[in-house]
Parts: structure tokens; C-alpha cells; sequence
């Protein structure tokens, strides 16, 4: 449903009301005025002395309404009015269905099926952020230790040790890190943990390093997937312990690990043994409550994990996120609990927000819907100096836009989650105004319905960032001509 003339209407009758209760106040000053002045002369008949306070209580000043300051009150929402003009012709020929939602500061100024279910694609990961910096501590860190039966003895630890996988999604060797076109990568490196055993004065370990992911379930590739994504490696496999995105090669191709926690083990057992320490073997199994701590590395905050995410859209680190919120939130640390726990917060967010139906923390899943109303309420209510704001791709510049609106006047300005999928593509975002004065820009673009062939999305998508920073100005204040002011 078009929402445009609504909004116009509504924008245009504030204006005229605003100006005539400005008109009528200045009128209604002066009489006030002289009716003070009156009543304080006849009070200094009977009191002289308080005359001259009196007078000075009445004494006129510049009155705080005058038609001469009806011009700067009625420039918001004369700007506001220009802008839904021009923006009402942008959705004409789009796909069906999509829809289009853009906010000018905190006033709706385009709901072009503000409320329509649509698939989001990768757009879905500003609703995982948004759930994570809730429920979870943004100053957090995922955790992945090294423990044993008993602590090492003269450097010497007997029997098995346990690599003990905390849900970190970032956790990878520097040679994966840096195989990555943009750089640099946020990530933990696995070498620090295996120098964090050296320097625990571990020389031998008398047993295997066992991969113990047991903190999520052992679901690797989930269900809503299309198959396609396993030979197009769209994610590695999920789990509580994967280095390297639980891939064992990546280039030229990326070969996936049949257990990403019997592989985690395997590469700290490498790294390990080029730092002298000598290792029994390596495997899986699940560390005994009573084990002793050896050795640990820590993530970075969570806080700058969901940045880094979105900026890249990195589906490994959102299927992570997801299931350590089903963890803290219900105790399972599932996609389908994490699931739920999104759109819990989301609808506490949003109240109505009946479009939303998460099944992944990536977007990946073609079942995945929400509307550009609810991406718009949340990114309105988070604003662009936020975690999220702070970590959307900035186009020319950063993460999935680094490529695009080179040379344009968009470069800088448009900052934006990116979302793409067979038929579907999505753009979420914030655009920074070519004037101070002017309000913030925020948007929710998503298509579907969107044809395989050609650009035809990603078209859309430039033509609208092309407009959103091209929207018009506001009204020349000292041109405006008002009843008792002055041109």
C-alpha cells in the first residue's frame, strides 16, 4: 500500500497550522501587554512605591513569537514536505513486491510498503546485531582454553588436554586472516594461544589435544539453507570451536572440515609443534567439569565482532552470535533458540513488528523475512554514531561498499548494511547530510522479485543512494515573506 500522499498531506497541514497559530499568537502579545501595564498603574495609586517595580515587570521586549520568527519555524517542515515530493516517483517500475521506507531526522517522510513482509537477505544482520549488543555484553569476549586433567609438571603435562571451544567466530591462524582481499581482518589468533602454552612452560604433552565444541549443538549446515550454498562455501560449517571458519583450505578453493572441532585441534597441534612442543596426537571429546586450566586466548569484544561483521557481512560470525544468544537467553545454544531470541528483541523494539520471521543469524535462509519499517525503527532508534551505525560498510571506503560509488557523490556519505540473494537485494542504512543544518537520512531498500539476469538490483540500489544525497534543500530563510516580518 502507497503511503506517499499521506505523508505529504500530513507534513503540508502542519505547516499551515503552524503558521496560523504563529500568526495569531504575536496579535494576542500586545494586548496582554497593555493589560498588565494597566493594572499595574492602578496598583500604584494605592502603593506609589511599587510603581516603578511594576513598570519594569511590564517593561516590553522583544515578544518570544513575532511573525518575523515564523520563517525558522516553519523550515522543518517545509524541508520535510520538498523531500516527500521529490522522493515519491523513486519506487515507480520496481519489482514486485519490495518496499522503501526513508526517515529525514525522526519525521517519515516515504512509506512505500513500510510494513510488507520481504526477504532481507543479508539486511537480516542488523537485526542479529541489534540482538547481540542487547543480550549479551558488548565488552564480553568469547573465550577458547586449553585444559587438562592435571597442571604440567616440569613442563610435562600427562594425559589428555582439552581445547575447549567458546563460540568464538573470529578465531583463525594469521595466514587466513590476511588470504582476505580487504584488510585488515578482525581476528583471534590461534598463535597466541599455542603461545600461551609455551609460555605456561608446557614442553610435552603426554596424550591428544581433544576439540571440544560442545557449548552449541552439532548442527553444521542448517536446513533453510539451499543446498547450493555447501558447494558455493556461503558459510563454513557451525560450531562452538572452528578455526579458519572451519575451513582446512581456501585457496584457490575453499575445502570445509568434516568436524570443525577435530580440525581446530589439529592446527593448534601444528602450531604447537614449530614452537617445540611435543604433542601425543589430537582428536574430539568433551573436557571433564573438573579440568584444570593450561592456557587461554580471548576474542575481541564482542561490540567490535558485530561491527566487523556487518561491515564484511560475515555469515560465520552471525551463525555464531546467534547460537550463543540462544545459550545465554534460553540455555540452548541453538539457531532455533537464538532465533527466537532475535525476534523477541526485535518486537520489544518494535512493537506490531509481525513481518519479522528469523530462521538464521545471516540472512542466508530465503525464509527469513522482516519489512523496512522495522529496519528503518531500528536503525532510527541505534543512529549512525552507535555500534551498528559505526559498522556499516561506508561506501567507496569500507567492507562490502568498499567497491561501489567510487567517484560519486554518494563515496563517504552513504553508510549501509548490504543484502543479496537469488531475486532479492536489500540496502539498510544511514546517509550523512551535505550540510550540517539538514537532517539525517535513514532508509530501509528492499527488493524482491529482483531478476537473475543482469544488474537490475544493484541499479536500483545506485539510483536510490544517488537521490537520498541529492535530496532537496531546505527554504531560504531570509527569502521567505511573512505578514509583519520583512523580506
Amino acid at each position: 500500500m502507497r503511503h506517499h500522499g499521506a505523508v505529504r498531506k500530513a507534513i503540508i497541514t502542519i505547516v499551515i497550522l503552524t503558521a496560523l497559530a504563529l500568526m495569531v499568537v504575536p496579535l494576542a502579545l500586545p494586548w496582554r501587554a497593555t493589560r498588565d501595564l494597566a493594572a499595574a498603574e492602578r496598583e500604584a495609586e494605592i502603593r506609589p512605591q511599587a510603581v516603578a517595580r511594576s513598570e519594569r515587570a511590564v517593561e516590553p521586549g522583544p515578544p518570544l513569537l513575532t511573525p518575523r520568527r515564523i520563517p525558522e519555524v516553519l523550515a522543518e517542515p517545509v524541508t520535510l514536505a520538498r523531500i516527500a515530493d521529490y522522493l515519491e516517483p523513486v519506487t515507480r517500475g520496481w519489482p514486485e513486491p519490495s518496499c522503501l521506507v526513508v526517515y529525514a531526522g525522526d519525521h517519515r517522510v516515504l512509506d512505500f510498503n513500510g510494513g510488507l513482509a520481504l526477504t532481507p537477505a543479508s539486511v537480516e544482520k542488523v537485526m542479529t546485531a541489534v540482538a547481540a549488543l542487547d543480550d549479551l555484553d558488548p565488552e564480553s569476549r568469547f573465550t577458547t582454553a586449553l585444559v587438562g586433567g592435571a597442571p604440567p609438571a616440569d613442563g610435562i603435562v600427562n594425559g589428555d588436554v582439552w581445547m575447549v571451544g567458546g563460540g568464538d567466530p573470529v578465531l583463525a591462524t594469521r595466514e587466513y586472516a590476511d588470504s582476505f582481499r580487504r584488510q585488515p581482518q578482525l581476528f583471534t589468533p590461534l598463535e597466541d594461544l599455542a603461545d600461551a602454552v609455551v609460555a605456561a612452560g608446557v614442553t610435552r604433552i603426554r596424550g591428544r589435544i581433544l576439540g571440544d565444541d560442545s557449548r552449541y549443538d552439532r548442527v553444521r549446515f542448517l536446513p533453510s539453507w539451499p543446498e547450493r550454498y555447501r558447494s558455493q562455501k556461503n558459510a563454513g560449517p557451525i560450531g562452538a570451536l572452528a578455526v579458519n571458519d572451519g575451513f582446512v583450505e581456501w585457496d584457490p578453493v575453499r575445502v570445509e572440515a568434516g568436524d570443525p572441532a577435530a580440525h581446530a585441534a589439529a592446527e593448534l597441534a601444528v602450531l604447537l609443534a614449530e614452537r617445540g612442543v611435543v604433542v601425543g596426537g589430537t582428536g574430539v571429546g568433551v573436557a571433564p567439569d573438573d579440568a584444570v586450566p593450561i592456557a587461554r586466548v580471548d576474542s575481541p569484544p564482542v561490540a567490535e565482532i558485530v561491527r566487523a561483521m556487518l561491515r564484511e557481512s560475515d555469515n560465520d560470525t552471525a551463525e555464531s552470535l546467534i547460537r550463543e544468544l540462544g545459550l545465554v537467553v534460553s540455555g540452548d545454544g541453538s539457531t532455533e533458540a537464538g532465533a527466537q531470541a532475535v525476534e523477541q528483541v526485535v518486537s520489544e523494539r518494535v512493537p506490531g513488528s509481525e513481518a519479522v520471521a528469523v530462521y538464521d543469524g545471516s540472512g542466508l535462509s530465503p525464509s527469513d523475512t522482516t519489512s523496512c519499517e522495522v529496519l528503518t525503527s531500528l536503525l532510527v532508534e541505534e543512529g549512525p554514531d552507535s555500534v551498528i551505525g559505526t559498522g556499516l560498510p561506508v561506501a567507496a571506503e569500507t567492507g562490502t561498499l568498499a567497491h561501489r560509488f567510487i567517484d560519486t557523490p554518494v563515496a563517504g556519505r552513504l553508510h549501509a548494511k548490504t543484502g543479496l540473494l537469488n531475486h532479492v537485494n536489500g540496502l539498510a542504512g544511514f546517509v550523512e547530510p551535505s550540510d550540517p543544518g539538514d537532517p539525517l537520512i535513514t532508509f530501509a531498500q528492499l527488493l524482491n522479485g529482483v531478476p537473475l539476469e543482469g544488474r537490475v538490483g544493484l541499479e536500483l540500489q545506485e539510483q536510490l543512494a544517488l537521490i537520498l544525497v541529492d535530496l532537496p534543500d531546505g527554504p531560504d530563510i531570509a527569502r521567505i515573506t511573512v505578514p509583519g516580518g520583512r523580506q
